[in-house]
């Protein structure tokens, strides 16, 4: 439950530490005066398969919602990258994408794996 945050002026929080379960179902132990009326974002990172790359990339929790909504390639491309890290030739974006989300941007292109790309000529490069 959220209780208010509704001590009186002057009165001392509590400081027994309490298990605060978020609505994403991460848990923190916190005191208990920081609990009372929190609203926080969750503060967890988790392991998500980056859609830009196919390498497993750290999120904020918040944020793994819209990293893996965001999805640029064709379900083969996303599949070849997910398995042998391969951009394979004449892989394009699906029509019509967006830019993902600017929070989710930098979270993308902090990768630093290497991918192949495959050439329509037959050269690749990492």
């Amino acid at each position: 439950p959220v209780f208010p945050n509704d001590l009186p002026q002057g009165v001392p929080a509590c400081r027994q530490r309490v298990t605060l379960m978020r609505s994403c179902g991460h848990v923190d132990t916190l005191p208990c005066g920081q609990a009372r009326g929190t609203l926080s974002k969750c503060t967890k990172l988790v392991k998500v398969t980056s859609p830009l790359c196919g390498h497993e990339i750290p999120v904020p929790c918040p944020l793994k919602a819209a990293v893996e909504g965001w999805r640029p390639w064709h379900a083969s491309v996303e599949q070849e990258l997910a398995k042998n890290a391969r951009l394979v030739a004449g892989a394009t974006p699906v029509a019509g994408v967006s830019q993902p989300p600017q929070q989710v941007e930098p979270l993308l292109t902090s990768c630093k794996q290497q991918v192949t790309v495959s050439k329509p000529c037959g050269r690749t490069f990492r």
